[in-house]
């Protein structure tokens, strides 16, 4: 499949059993302040269950194509490759865009030619609003700090980026082999030529507060398994893995827990307390997973 006349703008979604949210997702893409013919979302399903037809089905401009190899990374490539636009903007199944997403993301590119890509704020909600678990306030205290992760380590995360062709054209597409840390070493490379990723406060998704003990760490495990793969083509990487790194591991977190303390004065002092213990609990399994890879313990590092 392939468009003679692309949309100015192909919207790639991975999708790996989580239709409930990816209908939240796509009702959110059908209210952007852009013309929808200048728009195509493509979701690609990643082996879920049961691929997510009738909910795609919903929507006019949204198609579905299927990648059979895991990672969301190749599902993102396989997007890639059949549609031809000249704007990639990526987002997940489990995030909500702003009405202006893209008209905000179009405008900043527009600004200037040398601009290959924008990212902006994912702000993190929890489903109890002003009540959040300790997961949902560690999540919502630390998660996506993307001014930062832009300006020092020149990379923003999938869940919100937008792309202009012309960068995979020079930089390659990204990297399917890794299962986590992908937008990182894109990013890097991308940076490596030169090129210009911004930040732009009004490129806005929303992003739900993981909620459970067991996602919190299922992501620790995935994403140091991710720092491991690239720990030959990352600084980043190179350095969280140097003895330094890993004695610092070993340290409770208290700047972060202060940062607990002080974010939100309505959540209970208990809440905060088993926070900051979970904090660093999680520095600690973080440490082990390290070793493990180290050992050659790891062999199928997670994909979700």
């Amino acid at each position: 499949m392939s468009h003679t006349t692309p949309p100015q703008i192909a919207v790639i979604i991975p999708h790996f059993n989580d239709e409930c949210r990816l209908y939240k997702c796509l009702q959110a893409l059908s209210n952007q302040t852009l013309p929808s013919d200048s728009y195509q979302v493509i979701v690609v399903d990643n082996g879920s269950t049961i691929a997510p037809e009738a909910t795609v089905q919903q929507f006019d401009n949204v198609v579905l194509l299927v990648e059979h190899k895991p990672g969301s990374y190749s599902a993102r490539n396989k997007a890639i490759k059949q549609f031809n636009s000249p704007i990639y903007a990526f987002t997940d199944s489990d995030c909500i865009p702003e009405p202006e997403w893209l008209e905000s993301a179009v405008n900043k590119l527009e600004e200037n030619p040398n601009i290959d890509a924008v990212s902006g704020p994912i702000t993190l909600f929890s489903n109890k609003q002003n009540r959040p678990n300790a997961i949902e306030l560690i999540d919502m205290c630390f998660a996506f700090p993307q001014e930062q992760s832009i300006a020092l380590y020149h990379y923003a995360p999938t869940a919100n980026l937008i792309v202009r062709k012309s960068a995979f054209e020079r930089v390659g597409i990204f990297n399917d082999s890794l299962m986590s840390g992908g937008d990182a070493e894109w990013g890097l490379r991308l940076h490596e030529q030169n090129g210009c990723l911004v930040y732009d406060a009004a490129v806005v998704i929303h992003h739900p507060a993981r909620d459970s003990v067991s996602g919190y760490f299922t992501k620790i495990r995935r994403t140091t398994h991710g720092l491991w793969a690239r720990r030959q083509s990352s600084p980043q990487a190179r350095k969280a893995l140097r003895i330094k790194g890993l004695l610092s591991l070993v340290i409770p977190p208290f700047q972060r827990t202060r940062q607990l303390f002080n974010f939100n004065r309505d959540v209970s002092f208990s809440t905060k307390f088993k926070a900051s213990s979970i904090l660093y609990f999680g520095k600690l399994y973080k440490l082990q997973q390290i070793l493990l890879c180290a050992l050659g313990l790891v062999t199928s590092p997670e994909r979700r």
